[in-house]
């Protein structure tokens, strides 16, 4: 939208969640509570606002860009902000609905009344919220263009999350949960980024890891590069640990000792160890062991059979 106007609500959202880290850490969870809740709402806001930016004002009737440019104006509550979100097709996750819905009503109680909650209680439901917000932030302003990857605030809040073990062992056991997405995580291929086995390669080199949420566009050059110094192997006269892959034929194929599987890292296919073997000619080719009481051989050397 041209000549949009600069509210500053994801900066604001961030301060906001970054405020609640330092009210955990002193065990002032009332305003870690207070503070988390103000963030995320900002944050849903800022997502809002760029759908169109007269959905931020709770009676869109009443929108005036000078009442916006000046704050002046009755921002929208947390059930229109809701259903707006949802009418415009942006996901909130039922989990992360009812966490929304918990911390609002916490916030409300704890805002007018003496409240008495199990501080370990209090700390689930914070690290449950932030497990879901920084999947919402990545995919929905990151992803979008709405906000920097390396915005310095957000790479902070990521650095301090993956620090805190109560959020470290959330998250795993989120992700383990999900049974879609556990088939799909190979055992040993670690993210480049963040080393937990929660990567999908998603195919032509892309991949998500669903830890630390980040999206790879090449991530067979992101992961040989983290794992491998292929210089020094020319070098030195070590051993290129890719493959050709059976399937797509690209240079990218490795093999995965904690699993004792080889993987694709361009198109995503995997097979046992027990399903691959060297060609008996070349010994250099990878070829799928359908007969293991046989000699496999690659289409290369079956070509040369063929016209010698």
């Amino acid at each position: 939208m041209p000549n949009k106007i600069e509210l500053k609500m994801i900066d604001n959202g961030l301060d906001f969640i970054l405020r609640s880290f330092n009210d955990l850490e002193n065990n002032e969870l009332k305003y870690t509570a207070l503070h988390l809740y103000s963030g995320v709402l900002l944050i849903l806001k800022e997502r809002l606002y760029n759908v169109d930016e007269k959905l931020i004002f709770e009676n869109t009737n009443k929108y005036n860009r000078n009442s916006l440019r000046n704050g002046n104006f009755q921002s929208v509550k947390y059930e229109t902000l809701l259903s707006r979100l949802k009418e415009a097709n942006i996901i909130i996750q039922n989990e992360f609905k009812a966490e929304l819905d918990w911390l609002r009503s916490e916030r409300n109680k704890m805002e007018h009344f003496h409240v008495n909650i199990r501080i370990e209680a209090l700390k689930s439901h914070i690290v449950n919220i932030l497990i879901h917000l920084v999947p919402f932030i990545k995919n929905e302003l990151v992803y979008n263009y709405f906000l920097d990857e390396d915005d310095e605030k957000l790479q902070f809040i990521i650095e301090y999350l993956h620090k805190y073990n109560g959020y470290i062992k959330a998250k795993l056991k989120s992700i383990e949960q999900q049974e879609h997405l556990k088939i799909q995580m190979i055992d040993g291929l670690q993210c480049p980024y963040c080393s937990n086995d929660t990567i999908i390669i998603e195919g032509d080199s892309e991949a998500y890891c669903y830890f630390c949420e980040t999206r790879f566009t090449d991530f067979e050059v992101e992961y040989i590069n983290e794992n491998y110094n292929l210089h020094e192997i020319a070098i030195d006269g070590g051993t290129d640990p890719r493959y050709e892959c059976i399937d797509c034929r690209s240079q990218a194929m490795i093999y995965i000792e904690d699993s004792h599987s080889y993987i694709c890292l361009c198109c995503g296919v995997w097979y046992s160890a027990e399903q691959i073997a060297t060609c008996a000619r070349c010994e250099s080719q990878l070829v799928y062991n359908k007969y293991p009481d046989e000699p496999a051989f690659c289409d290369y050397c079956l070509d040369f059979f063929i016209s010698s």
